[in-house]
């Protein structure tokens, strides 16, 4: 062997070591790709799943060193990142298993030598034919908790604000409807052992939340040797509980009296929680808190993306020429600017020239830094105050900016990209909102005695119409002595037709009551009826203005309503108490009316200049923003269109009178145009414009 090994010439060792340092170069390239701080979350996540096996006593704190050797240990060894993915989900999944063997072959030890003779041995009898399936029973029972345990907590937790959104929101016979899903719910938790029962402890919650990964009862042989100072700690303790209630003692009793479901309950717990407990929970998300179902919706959307490659990379590339030709647009428009503007505009674009250079991951990270930079909380001076929120407002720049760029990096942008990108990107837009907002309402707030409030174009879409809510009758009681009172009367539930369009409200073959035209008229709308009394009723239109920011057109046949920029010809000068229109149909408005020049038909000198539309803050010409302002303007229609059709159906209902269903529909229009005056123009005071 000596001679053999003598023999090995030197070219033959130089060979053998570049061809080791080429596999070994190939084989690092995606280690390099792979951030730091991924590894830290798959290092915190094996702490977790370790923590859990051993039971409650074992912290995730002291699994940490062990879980980053065993994670440093597969990431070498793994060929690519798939192969280091699929390594640690392996070896996590064989962990738990044998664990779950072992214990339940240390359970059935020890059941036998609890008695003596024959006895002792029918239970060792028992015990062998029950550890048949038992380490399959406790390994399903795991699965199940660390899936769905979560799920069903938060249902449980936040059922009782759900259905309260729903009554709300859709009424009462929907909150009946849902309630046996939310009573499932709690025979799941107590089938899976995480809920003992009882809403009004929230101790025992907390406690259920930190136990619903343990199978059954830990061996206290296998906890580990960091252990012994907790365990310590707690035979210091143990004098304690005398002060302790005796019900919270029986709750605690009764914790520990879990039995293990059997194999067949378990895997027909497994089929229902597979088919309902996500749809469930989703639900609850949406109603009990809206902001996480948008941010949960947004994570499930990119995983979707991401799960497509081709598709991912389609959006990166098309996302990406969006981007450069918006640029280009705006260095366009830089160009022409003045001379006054030329130094701000050449540091912009010096800065937008530093990200073009960068790649998307970097331009990406450096948009999140500048993002998530603290802003000092502003004082009660005018200034600061204007600071602070221009310091808001640039960080949501920096967040739209980042979620451009993350969407650009491709299929690997969730294993490159920094954790929770999306999530930190919300969160700096939720937050950077809430104070520009509450700004805003301070400043109203100083200067309310000033006058009236000044309404903007944003207003159209940013203050939403709603009805007012049903009144519920109560019978009145003068005896305060009883004890018993009757149920409160609900309203009855809206079972009639869709209201598509008005029947004889302001036909011009019928005449109108008088007090209907002067309610109008206080309100502040301007009807439009055919010249002759033969015309067609679908040339009869209402036409109400909010300022000098928008235009609301209502059209009764059918019943729509069309929200409009104003144009800067028009003015509350225009309102007057009646107008002629032709006899064919009434004028319809395109979505770019009054916000660019040419879509009013205008052709005056003064409108060769483009018109500048500002929006929260933004302020830029038709070609950047306008498209965003008229599918802002569609929404609002549409909104303000359910709610007209729902005034009427509310009203009229199931009426065929002829005389009673005209005034209905009066009093579903008067209703509307309150609405809408009311949430546009707070303060609105009617009166005659005669």
């Amino acid at each position: 062997m000596s001679d053999a090994a003598a023999a090995r010439t030197p070219s033959g060792d130089n060979n053998n070591n570049n061809k080791n340092s080429a596999t070994t170069s190939t084989n690092d390239d995606w280690r390099s790709s792979v951030l730091h701080s991924y590894r830290n979350n798959e290092v915190r996540e094996i702490a977790k799943i370790l923590a859990s096996i051993e039971g409650e006593s074992t912290t995730v704190a002291s699994k940490m060193m062990l879980s980053m050797k065993f994670e440093d240990q597969i990431f070498k060894s793994a060929s690519s990142f798939d192969d280091y993915k699929k390594k640690i989900a392996k070896r996590l999944k064989k962990v738990q298993k044998t664990y779950a063997q072992q214990k339940a072959a240390s359970g059935g030890d020890k059941d036998p030598s609890s008695s003596g003779g024959a006895g002792g041995a029918a239970a060792k009898s028992t015990g062998d034919s029950k550890s048949v399936d038992e380490p399959q029973r406790e390994e399903l029972l795991l699965k199940l908790r660390q899936t769905y345990g979560d799920m069903i907590l938060y249902v449980i937790k936040n059922a009782s604000l759900a259905m309260s959104d729903i009554e709300r929101k859709l009424g009462p016979e929907k909150v009946e409807q849902f309630k046996p899903h939310i009573t499932s719910c709690h025979e799941w938790a107590q089938e899976l052992g995480i809920w003992n029962g009882n809403d009004d402890d929230d101790d025992d919650d907390n406690d259920d939340n930190n136990k619903k990964e343990e199978p059954t009862k830990v061996d206290n042989n296998k906890k580990d040797d960091n252990d012994d100072d907790n365990d310590d700690d707690k035979e210091s303790d143990k004098p304690k509980p005398s002060t302790s209630k005796p019900s919270d003692t029986k709750k605690k009793e009764e914790k520990k009296e879990f039995k293990l479901p059997a194999l067949s309950q378990l895997q027909r717990l497994e089929q229902h929680l597979e088919k309902r407990a996500k749809n469930i929970r989703d639900y609850v998300v949406k109603h009990a808190d809206p902001e996480l179902f948008l941010m949960e919706t947004l994570e499930r959307k990119d995983a979707d993306v991401s799960a497509n490659r081709r598709a991912s990379k389609l959006l990166a590339v098309n996302l990406s020429k969006r981007i450069q030709y918006i640029q280009q647009q705006h260095q366009q428009q830089s160009d022409d600017a003045s001379l006054q503007n030329q130094p701000q505009q050449q540091s912009h674009m010096s800065d937008q020239a530093n990200t073009n250079t960068a790649t998307p991951l970097q331009a990406l990270q450096q948009a999140l830094d500048k993002a998530k930079a603290a802003v000092p909380p502003p004082t009660r001076t005018d200034s600061k105050q204007l600071e602070a929120s221009l310091r808001h407002l640039e960080k949501m720049r920096n967040a739209s900016t980042a979620l451009m760029n993350y969407w650009t990096i491709g299929e690997d942008r969730i294993a490159t990209a920094p954790p929770q990108t999306l999530k930190r990107i919300y969160d700096v837009m939720t937050e950077s909102m809430e104070f520009i907002t509450n700004t805003m309402k301070e400043k109203k707030g100083e200067q309310g005695g000033s006058g009236a409030e000044t309404v903007t174009l944003q207003d159209a879409w940013s203050k939403r119409l709603e009805l007012p809510p049903p009144i519920v009758l109560s019978e009145d009681t003068t005896d305060t002595t009883t004890t018993t009172m009757s149920p409160p009367k609900r309203p009855r539930t809206n079972d009639y037709k869709p209201y598509i369009k008005a029947r004889l409200l302001l036909n011009p073959n019928r005449k109108t009551p008088s007090n209907l035209l002067t309610a109008i008229r206080h309100k502040g709308a301007r009807l439009v009826r055919p010249n002759s009394a033969r015309g067609n009723v679908n040339t009869t239109h209402l036409i109400l203005e909010f300022g000098t920011a928008f235009t609301m057109t209502i059209y009764l046949s059918p019943l729509t309503v069309n929200i409009r920029a104003m144009t800067s010809s028009s003015g509350s000068t225009n309102i007057v108490p009646s107008s002629d229109a032709s006899n064919t149909a009434a004028p319809w408005q395109p979505l770019s009316y009054g916000l660019t020049n040419t879509s009013t038909g205008t052709s005056s000198s003064s409108s060769t200049s483009p018109r500048i539309l500002s929006v929260w803050g933004v302020s830029s010409t038709y070609d950047s923003i306008g498209h965003v302002v008229e599918e802002r303007l569609r929404d609002a229609s549409t909104r303000a269109t359910y709610l007209l059709r729902k005034c009427f159906q509310n009203h009229v209902k199931d009426k065929t009178v002829d005389f009673e269903v005209e005034i209905l529909e009066g009093s579903a229009l008067l209703e509307f145009l309150n609405i809408t005056r009311e949430t546009y123009m707070p303060g609105w005071q009617d009166y005659d414009y005669e």
